[in-house]
């Protein structure tokens, strides 16, 4: 069972208290406890009744019961509310009799004094409160607080209500009374023309006749009041009474004398601050009985105060085997009422009930039993907190006669005690206007019992001594709800050895349908640095009724857990704390080694030794010496240094392994296996040696290169060559070693090799920045294997041989026996000297060489001029140049120049021929193609006398077929298509600035050919392929546009 809220109902239903353990004890504890309260708030009494489940013991003492330790405390009161008013007071208090302890008066209205108390041999308690001094108003009213002026006491101030604080705790308690006139006094003199009314304090009520232990009273003697009908014959109306508080803190009243003639009658009553207390005595009893004890005329019947009380206990069914016993020895009956002195402690209450102190109220019920929210019984040490009054226990004048009835049986359905609240028609002085009672009863359920257990407990309490019973109840219901809690497996893997992990499937099962949420925790013994961890996949688990859930739970090491054997205790709890299952389960760390080797992959050269080096680090606080052994293919060797590694916990240990393979070892991968072992431990670390084979590099045989081109340039030479030996795979990283003033790159600097391609090439580039000899060599690298080529020789000193006119970009368009000259020029390259040889290859054509060498110093130039006659068709002519002597390398530099000669028929018509398809500027701007131009057209014209464009007009136009037809490029982009005459000329400005009608034959690239928009440049000049070519000769009266170039009148 477990807390509710305070007053938030008055039953409570749950499950009863499960653990693992067979004696399972729920203790008390805060917050953790079932209370339930619930109140009686009557017009005639108002009560109260708070239950807390204690204590709870499961199995208790191996009898096979659960037993609930249930603490009861109820209380009652009669005290009802009031309302109390008064009119304004208007007279002066004669002076004080010359006996009695008088306040010092002044003549004045309204004046007041403080009365010192202190001539009393002990203190002056009211409600439980001690007082020291009292204030008296000559208006007629005193209390034990005021706070205003004393020379101006005017209407009675009635005390500040309690109020509580932000955290409900009471707070600013005044405590005290006020005993005005129900009427104010008369200040009109008496016959006599006197005022005699007199007000003091004594130690007893100098009206009260049957005062059995005086305490102290105040006196109002000969006062006059107000508000009669008639004034009384011969004097003033008067009124003799006083009132008194004993030795007890009870309260009295007495009259002396009451003025017959006095219409409305003057009454005097007892008011506190809390409202509790509003008290009128019965003057008529007051006259017989010379005193009363005070009491309310709300109060009627006789049924005002309580005469008995009882707790009964209500199991609600025969069928329910539960028992419950009422423990006499801590029955406590109390009356609340005010002491002089206060009680002594009860040590027997303290003891039983010490817990609740610390808990404030039974775990804070309280008792509405009061008006504006005051009442709440606070059990202190010793004592009650009603409302804002301190109040304490005051025992009855003899132990309770408590009648008790358990239920003991099966067949007993209901029980209860009675506790008599006074004895049967007790005095007048000891019946009690509020009471409480204190028990503990047992309840004792079966264990294991799967069926619903219910309680109702009742408080009752009769008023007087035949009058009604007035009740409030509270009700349990506790059931066997319960689940199971259990892990698979219970027994996890051992850790350690590089595994830090392991886990478990925390299983829960419901049982009698219990549907809660479920907390698991995990706890790990002992508890040591860098202990094992738990955690949960989800710590909060819902379980339906009836079925089951899970949750994997995972148990964390490191490798500096300390080896040990671990206890696991994984608890389940539902939210209300009084379910808890564990299942401990344990887990194995032991203490171990790891093993690494770097490197762990090497590359071998047969014949060599390579080493690696061995580390162990210990786990888990390992600690011993470890010997290292190997295994190894046929002729691999090792050697350790040293061969015992020692691991101290915590640290590290290394060895040098030596690893030495054979000259004959064949390409592969071989693997050498170290392993470290200690006791039972024996953990291996292998080392993968690659032999992938060899390779070469060439040339192998020293090479002499010279570069065809200007120093400070980049030539590029023959290749270097990588092939595979014995089944070689890998890269091959190739480096140049190259001599001062010599850079070598190498493209691709690396080469790869495998089964298919067992060759690679890669192309070196030199440059210098001075002419001479340079060497260089290229090393290739691939692992622990290297090999570098032969000297490769590089000299800066050629020659370089041209044609003025050089295909590509010129070429000749010669009819046959036409003759052309062009000149052959060759350079000496990088301070070449030497002697050239020429010869010539004719392409079908006739070619002559002034000479048939030059002589080259170094830097220097020579020329030679080239005749060309044409042949019967067209072919290339080429020129070569070798070198004879002087700088001369093996092979020997040799460079050509060529050119291409075109053979045509010279058979064109009169004009300049243009291709079929060109287009002709016409005069307006537009374009005709030229086989749709007539004779008289009048074209775009330029005259190249005056540099003025005009109009041109078609004279005549004669088709005709070519079979050699010339295609002009320029950089305008559109290419122009003429008959490869030497008689047809365009407008020409050769590279030497020269302008005029020049051949078509000898136009080169790189002269400008005139257009519409000005010069453009040739950049290259072919012919079409061969066959019969549609051409227009075209006379007109002064040049004209075709596709854009200005074309001749005619031919030449």
């Amino acid at each position: 069972m477990v807390l509710s809220p305070v007053l938030g109902a008055s039953s409570w239903s749950g499950h009863r208290p499960s653990s693992d353990s067979p004696n399972y004890h729920y203790g008390y504890r805060d917050h953790g406890n079932v209370s339930i309260s619930s109140t009686y708030p009557g017009t005639d009494v108002t009560s109260g009744l708070s239950v807390e489940n204690y204590d709870y013991q499961q199995n208790y003492a191996g009898t096979g019961t659960d037993v609930y330790t249930l603490r009861i405390l109820a209380g009652e009161n009669t005290r009802k509310d009031h309302t109390y008013s008064i009119e304004g007071y208007a007279n002066v208090i004669a002076p004080c009799p010359q006996s009695g302890y008088c306040t010092a008066w002044s003549p004045s209205l309204n004046q007041g004094q403080w009365i010192d108390l202190s001539f009393m041999n002990w203190p002056v308690y009211f409600w439980g409160t001690a007082y020291t001094k009292i204030f008296i108003c000559s208006n007629g009213w005193a209390a034990f607080q005021y706070s205003g002026d004393v020379n101006n006491c005017g209407v009675p101030s009635m005390p500040k209500p309690d109020y509580r604080d932000s955290n409900g705790n009471l707070v600013d308690l005044p405590d005290g009374i006020i005993a005005p006139l129900a009427k104010s006094l008369d200040d009109r003199p008496r016959s006599d023309g006197t005022t005699q009314g007199q007000i003091w304090i004594d130690y007893c009520g100098k009206y009260i006749i049957n005062s059995r232990n005086c305490g102290f009273g105040v006196q109002w003697s000969n006062v006059m009041t107000t508000g009669g009908a008639v004034r009384c014959f011969g004097g003033p109306c008067v009124n003799t009474f006083s009132f008194e508080i004993d030795g007890m803190g009870n309260v009295l009243f007495g009259s002396g004398f009451e003025d017959p003639s006095d219409r409305v009658k003057g009454l005097v009553g007892l008011e506190d601050a809390s409202g509790y207390l509003a008290l009128f005595p019965d003057k008529t009893t007051a006259f017989s009985k010379g005193g009363v004890w005070m009491s309310s005329p709300h109060y009627i019947d006789g049924n005002y105060f309580v005469g008995d009380s009882k707790i009964v206990v209500d199991k609600q069914s025969t069928a329910d085997p539960a028992k419950v016993e009422f423990l006499q020895a801590y029955v406590r009956g109390f009356n609340i009422a005010t002491s002089n002195p206060p009680p002594p402690q009860d040590s027997l209450l303290n003891a039983t009930i010490g817990r609740v102190t610390e808990a404030v109220t039974i775990a804070a019920v309280c008792f509405v039993v009061g008006v504006g929210g005051l009442g709440c019984l606070a059990l202190e040490t010793g004592g009650i907190v009603l409302g804002s009054v301190v109040q304490y226990f005051h025992p009855q004048p003899n132990p309770p006669k408590y009648t008790v009835q358990n239920i003991l049986s099966t067949s007993q359905q209901t029980g209860y005690i009675e506790v008599p609240v006074s004895t049967e028609n007790p005095p007048q002085c000891c019946w009690a206007a509020d009471s409480m009672i204190f028990d503990v009863i047992q309840w004792s359920v079966p264990t294991g019992d799967p069926s619903a257990h219910h309680l109702s407990i009742t408080y009752q309490v009769q008023l007087g001594s035949n009058g009604p019973w007035r009740s409030t109840s509270v009700d349990l219901t506790v059931d066997a709800g319960d689940f199971s809690i259990s892990a698979t497996p219970a027994s996890p893997s051992s850790l350690g050895g590089g595994v830090y992990s392991a886990t478990s499937t925390i299983t829960l099962n419901s049982i009698n349908n219990l549907a809660t949420t479920i907390s698991l925790s995990g706890t790990v013994t002992p508890i040591v640095q860098n202990g094992p961890s738990v955690s949960f996949s989800s710590t909060s688990v819902s379980l339906p009724a009836g079925g089951s859930a899970s949750s994997i739970m995972t148990i964390q090491t490191t490798s500096s857990t300390p080896a040990n054997t671990y206890s696991v205790a994984i608890t389940g709890g539902d939210p209300t704390g009084v379910l808890t299952h564990s299942k401990t389960i344990p887990i194995t760390v032991f203490a171990d080694f790891s093993i690494s080797a770097n490197p762990n992959s090497i590359n071998v050269i047969p014949g060599n030794s390579v080493a690696s080096t061995i580390s162990l680090a210990s786990l888990n606080q390992f600690s011993a010496n470890v010997p290292l052994t190997y295994s190894a293919p046929a002729g691999i060797t090792v050697a350790f240094n040293p061969s015992t590694v020692p691991v101290v916990s915590g640290g590290t240990g290394t060895s040098t392994a030596t690893i030495t393979v054979p000259s004959s070892l064949s390409p592969g991968t071989y693997p050498v296996t170290v392993t470290g072992s200690s006791g039972s431990l024996s953990h291996p670390t292998t080392i993968a040696l690659s032999y992938p084979g060899d390779f070469s590099i060439g040339p192998s045989s020293p090479i002499t290169y010279a570069c065809p081109v200007m120093v400070g340039t980049t030539c590029y030479l023959g290749s270097v060559t990588v092939n595979g030996v014995n089944g070689f795979t890998g890269t091959v990283t190739l480096t140049a070693n190259a001599s001062p003033g010599l850079s070598v790159t190498l493209n691709p600097s690396s080469l790869a090799l495998s089964s298919s391609t067992t060759s690679a090439t890669s192309s070196p580039g030199v440059s210098a920045t001075t002419g001479g000899t340079y060497t260089f060599t290229v090393t290739g690298t691939s692992g622990p294997l290297s090999h570098t080529s032969a000297t490769i020789t590089v000299l800066f000193y050629d020659f370089s041989v041209s044609l003025s006119c050089g295909s590509p970009g010129c070429s000749y368009s010669l009819t046959q026996g036409a003759t052309v000259q062009d000149t052959l020029t060759v350079t000496s390259l990088g301070g070449f000297w030497g002697t050239v040889n020429l010869s010539v290859s004719a392409g079908g054509q006739t070619v002559s060489l002034s000479s048939s060498s030059v002589s080259l110093s170094s830097g220097g130039q020579g020329t030679v001029t080239v005749t060309i006659t044409g042949g019967s068709g067209s072919g290339t002519m080429t020129v070569t140049g070798s070198c004879a002597s002087g700088m001369c390398i093996s092979p020997p530099q040799s460079h050509s120049a060529s050119v291409y000669v075109g053979i045509n028929c010279g058979c064109g018509g009169g004009g300049g021929s243009i291709a079929h398809g060109s287009l002709i500027t016409m005069g307006d701007g537009s374009k005709v193609p030229v086989q749709n131009l007539e004779v008289g057209d009048k074209m775009l014209g330029y005259d190249t006398a005056t540099g003025t464009y005009t109009i041109s007009v078609v004279n005549s136009i004669t088709v005709v077929d070519t079979t050699n037809m010339l295609i002009i490029h320029t950089s305008d982009g559109t290419p122009f298509r003429v008959d490869a005459n030497p008689r047809q000329t365009l407008w020409v400005k050769t590279a030497t600035g020269t302008i005029g009608w020049m051949p078509v034959t000898q136009i080169k690239a790189g002269d400008d050919l005139w257009t519409q928009n000005g010069w453009v440049p040739v950049t290259s000049i072919g012919f079409a392929p061969a066959g019969n070519h549609v051409m227009y000769d075209i006379t007109a009266s002064v040049p004209y546009f075709a596709d854009g170039y200005l074309d001749p009148i005619y031919k030449m």
